[in-house]
């Protein structure tokens, strides 16, 4: 929820799962989805199927976008004014195990995605971390910023 709110506030994983839920809820009624996932094919490991998740799709990627004037942190940067109809990338996360060249593929789409709304303007911020350590502000999700890699 870092892109979502403003402020330094934690949040529990449960109470930023509803933030999420409230923010996307209202930004897609008005503008459309608000991210891509990228899956793998369907799960045939023992713990999926334990957990009843056998045969379904697997995760390995997500990118997430949205107007820039729905992104409250972005408000806190210092750009000039940012054009209306401007958007955000933001949360591009993968699997550690895919090549980077999903990642690459996941941009793509999200630009075509956004290029098909009329967007001609994105923004993203992008900041050198060790993937050990976290990103820039030392976040181990990494999704306040994309990697400068």
């Amino acid at each position: 929820m870092w892109w979502q709110t403003t402020g330094n506030e934690r949040l529990s994983a449960e109470a930023a799962a509803e933030k999420r839920r409230h923010w996307m809820a209202s930004v897609e009624s008005t503008w459309g989805a608000t991210g891509l996932l990228l899956e793998a094919g369907k799960s045939p490991s023992k713990a999926a199927a334990s957990s009843g998740r056998a045969g379904e799709p697997v995760v390995i990627g997500s990118v997430s976008f949205a107007p820039a004037d729905a992104v409250p942190r972005l408000r806190a940067f210092p750009f000039s004014s940012l054009t209306t109809g401007s958007a955000l990338l933001f949360c591009l996360w993968l699997e550690e195990d895919q090549p980077r060249t999903q990642a690459k593929r996941l941009l793509q789409k999200a630009l075509g995605q956004l290029k098909s709304r009329g967007v001609m303007e994105v923004f993203a911020i992008a900041g050198a971390f060790d993937p050990a350590v976290g990103d820039v502000n030392g976040s181990p999700n990494r999704c306040a910023f994309l990697s400068a890699d």
